[in-house]
This record gives C-alpha cells, sequence and structure tokens, in this order.
C-alpha cells in the first residue's frame, strides 16, 4: 500500500507579518499535522503570508495573486486565519477571498481560525468565516455503525478510517456505506449563544437501507420493533 501525503497550507490575513494570527494558525497545523503522521500520512506544508503580496490583492490580474492561488489549488488541507477587525475578519483576507472564482475551494478541509481581544468575539469564525463555505455533508448512520459514529465522535479508529468508503456528491465528501447521505447548501445561521444554529437546503439526497443508529441519554440505541 502506498503512503498516503497530506498537503497542508496555511493563509494568514494579518497586515502585521509574524503575528499572533500566525502563531495560532501555525500551532492548529502542527497539532494537525501530527495527529495525521499517526494515521501513516507524509504531511508537506507551506504557507501564504498575505502581507507579502500588499498592492497585488487591488490589482487584476497579478501573477502574484494567481501563483497564490495555484498554491493553494495543489492543497486537501486549508487553515485560513485572521485577527478580529471590527467584528469582523480582515480587509486584507477578504481581498485574498474575493479572487477565489466559484467552487474554488470544493473537496478540501478547510478550517478558519480567528484571533480576538475579547469573548465578545467568540462567534466571529463561525457567523463570519465558516459560511464562506457555504456547503456542508450529513451521514445517517445505522444502528450497526457505532464503531463508525465513535471515530467521529473524538474516539479515532485507524481501522475504521481506512475501511470507510467514500463519494463525492455536489464536491462535498460524503459515505458510501450508511442509511443515508446528503448533500446540503447553506440557507441561514443563528446565534443561539454559546452555540450557532445552522440551517441547510438540502441539495442532492441518497437513501440506503436498514434502521437509524440512535444516540440518547449518554447511550447509543436502536429503533424497536413497530406496534
Amino acid at each position: 500500500m502506498g503512503v498516503s501525503v497530506l498537503h497542508m497550507h496555511m493563509v494568514v490575513g494579518n497586515p502585521k507579518a509574524r503575528s499572533r494570527t500566525w502563531e495560532a494558525a501555525s500551532e492548529v497545523v502542527r497539532q494537525v499535522a501530527e495527529r495525521a503522521k499517526t494515521y501513516g500520512f507524509t504531511v508537506e506544508e507551506s504557507q501564504e503570508d498575505l502581507t507579502l503580496l500588499g498592492s497585488e490583492l487591488v490589482q487584476w490580474p497579478s501573477p502574484s495573486v494567481e501563483e497564490a492561488l495555484g498554491r493553494i489549488s495543489e492543497v486537501d488541507f486549508l487553515v485560513v486565519a485572521s485577527p478580529t477587525f471590527k467584528a469582523s475578519y480582515s480587509g486584507l483576507l477578504k481581498m485574498f477571498l474575493d479572487q477565489m472564482p466559484p467552487g474554488f475551494l470544493s473537496g478540501k478541509t478547510v478550517v478558519p481560525v480567528m484571533v480576538g481581544a475579547s469573548p465578545h468575539h467568540g462567534l466571529a469564525v463561525d457567523v463570519l468565516l465558516s459560511p464562506q463555505a457555504k456547503r456542508f455533508g450529513i451521514n445517517i448512520l445505522r444502528e450497526d455503525q457505532v464503531s463508525v459514529s465513535r471515530h467521529f465522535a473524538g474516539k479515532p479508529d485507524r481501522m475504521v478510517e481506512e475501511s470507510l468508503p467514500y463519494h463525492w456528491c455536489e464536491d462535498i465528501p460524503v459515505l458510501s456505506d450508511c442509511l443515508a447521505s446528503l448533500a446540503c447548501r447553506l440557507w441561514d445561521s443563528y446565534d443561539g449563544g454559546d452555540h450557532t444554529f445552522y440551517v441547510g437546503e438540502v441539495v442532492t439526497l441518497h437513501p440506503g437501507e436498514g434502521r437509524p443508529l440512535l444516540f440518547f441519554h449518554s447511550a447509543y440505541r436502536r429503533i424497536g420493533d413497530v406496534l
């Protein structure tokens, strides 16, 4: 079996070079890389400091910006980081994101990071950066897929990881072997205090067979016989 390579890249949109934002993004990359290596991945890392692009971000076309986008187009895992400025992400990052064509981030794992100076900035990343992806997938598991649920609930199992079949649906990776998989488009989001609630429009549905896996009162359960 060949060695799997994970291409990781981080984009930092802080006007100050080598800032706290850069340090936070670097730490995210470091931790994910360490975890990936335990699963046998060879990790390749690269960085994009948007301060180096400077005024070229407002030029069109810009060879330097096109080269930066070209590097990002080849990666699997992308960390996008920004300081919180006036309750939003930086104008530097916005100018860069605006030059990405539609669907540019499809098929990539994108992790948004925002660094704030106040607890009031805690929801900024969910409200502002996360919706940029606009699409997400949902997998409904069968009652015999407890190990799969545990794997995605923070108890990773390498055997589960290597045996999970998946396919691309609307440029979103979803499980092939489950009760149902859905590709959704973000419809709206609502502030729920310490949570943000996302409402999605189902674009594609792939139904399977079986009974659903349930989790209730801290235990996995199954639906009983029909009365």
